[in-house]
């Protein structure tokens, strides 16, 4: 019994000592942080990047984990691919394991970021420790002044192509454009471009898709896809599309702009029946069959054969025709009062997609009730409205009746998400906003007065 008392306080003591080497982050384990850049300009790309170092002939004693900064000040662009190498620093050999984020400032002047770390969970021989870097401070750089009209917040450098599906379709049929944006900056955060389209052109805009094209998340694309109904019939230009953005190597503003598309809009014409038009050519043209008739068939029925079972399919003819002229007006009513249809079903949609955003993690819950909050707002317009500041959506509703204070509400809810989205808020927070949201949405669609 004395050897086995002797042996678990020598490994009791060495548990504690190691750690006590954790926690003064020591000779075995201790953590770096570093940005690649400490001045960027406000959207520019930055990587923040924590190293742990491992003592190579010291084991772990329990498996560690990483504990990210908040990054409040910072749009949070996910985490990179983790590295691990090896490393020889003051006569010893050390596993280094690099954890990459990236970050874009929000506003300009001094941001901090707060402690990361990696925590030692706890065992049953000491409590959780954590062994946490130094903060960092980074000094956003604002935008120069005198930035283009239409420039939305773009910052790096972009190439850009678009695409229509065809050049030549009848009146009425819809196009898909899909403008697709490449380049290294804050690709994600792209909002899409204006399209000078004429104002009685009907345009629906879809869900943009973001897909990084290497590993470091450096090159980056966003592709916008619009369907679009022009109204006119003839020869048409699809105008080409501007995107403005601020370029951090020259710090200067720059552009990028495709070239016009022609269309051919072909006017629609109108339903005709085309089995009686057919009949009577054949009548004024005095054709007759190459064979003759069979006597079977030529001479007169009798008995239950005697055709009078035929006689409904001859009014098929006028019906086909009455059906197609039916559903040809209905189309044309549904175009017509598609955007009542669409203000009408307004409300319930948006409470519907809200409801869903309830069973979602928190941050995605945030974008869900910003994304709802601008379609709704289209869907009672009919007019785009992603990229349009505060002020201007409080406009757009007031200028349908809505009342200061709930247009104020509506507006709230949207700045809470967005802040949500950007930066952690605390827990249980993203229901409140979707519960708000929902009733800021009643309010205002019961004072809304369409045009």
């Amino acid at each position: 019994m004395k050897w086995v008392g002797l042996f678990v306080g020598i490994i009791i003591g060495l548990v504690l000592l190691n750690g006590f080497a954790v926690a003064q982050g020591g000779r075995d384990y201790h953590v770096e942080a570093e940005v690649d850049n400490e001045t960027p300009f406000v959207g520019q790309r930055i990587v923040y990047t924590l190293r742990f170092f491992a003592a190579a002939d010291v084991a772990l004693p329990v498996q560690t984990r990483y504990q990210p900064s908040s990054f409040e000040g910072f749009w949070y662009g996910g985490e990179l691919a983790e590295q691990q190498t090896v490393q020889q620093r003051d006569g010893r050999q050390y596993v280094i394991r690099e954890i990459r984020t990236v970050l874009y400032p929000l506003r300009a002047g001094s941001i901090s970021i707060s402690s990361a770390g990696i925590v030692f969970p706890a065992t049953v021989f000491r409590g959780e420790e954590t062994l946490a870097a130094d903060p960092l401070l980074v000094n956003a750089q604002p935008l120069p002044e005198g930035a283009p009209e239409g420039y939305n917040g773009a910052v790096g450098q972009f190439d850009m192509v678009v695409t229509i599906d065809r050049n030549e379709m009848a009146q009425g049929e819809p196009i898909t454009l899909n403008l697709v944006v490449t380049g290294t900056g804050n690709v994600e955060q792209l909002l899409p471009p204006q399209l000078n389209l004429p104002q009685n052109w009907r345009v629906y805009v879809e869900s943009p898709v973001y897909r990084p094209l290497d590993d470091t998340a450096t090159l980056a694309e966003k592709v916008f896809s619009w369907q679009i109904v022009p109204a006119e019939p003839g020869e048409q230009l699809f105008p080409g599309v501007t995107l403005h953005f601020f370029d951090p190597v020259s710090r200067a503003y720059r552009f990028i702009s495709t070239a016009p598309v022609p269309l051919k809009i072909i006017p629609a014409n109108p339903v005709t029946g085309g089995s009686s038009s057919s009949e009577s050519a054949a009548v004024s043209t005095g054709l007759h069959p190459l064979k003759p008739v069979p006597a079977s068939v030529d001479g007169p029925l009798s008995g239950r054969d005697n055709g009078v079972w035929l006689y409904p399919l001859f009014g098929l003819p006028l019906l086909s025709i009455l059906a197609v002229l039916g559903w040809y007006h209905r189309q044309r009513w549904l175009a017509q009062n598609r955007l009542r249809l669409q203000q009408a079903r307004a409300l319930g949609k948006a409470v519907r997609d809200l409801q869903s955003a309830r069973k979602l993690p928190s941050e995605q819950a945030y974008g869900v009730v910003s994304a709802v909050v601008l379609d709704y707002l289209f869907d009672k317009t009919g007019v785009p409205v992603l990229g349009k500041g505060h002020s201007e959506l409080r406009g757009v509703m007031q200028m349908s009746s809505v009342s200061n204070m709930a247009a104020d509400r509506l507006i709230a809810c949207l700045e809470r998400a967005e802040a949500g989205r950007f930066a952690p808020l605390e827990t249980g927070s993203a229901q409140g906003v979707v519960t708000n949201t929902v009733e800021a949405l009643t309010a205002v669609d019961n004072e809304w007065r369409s045009g």
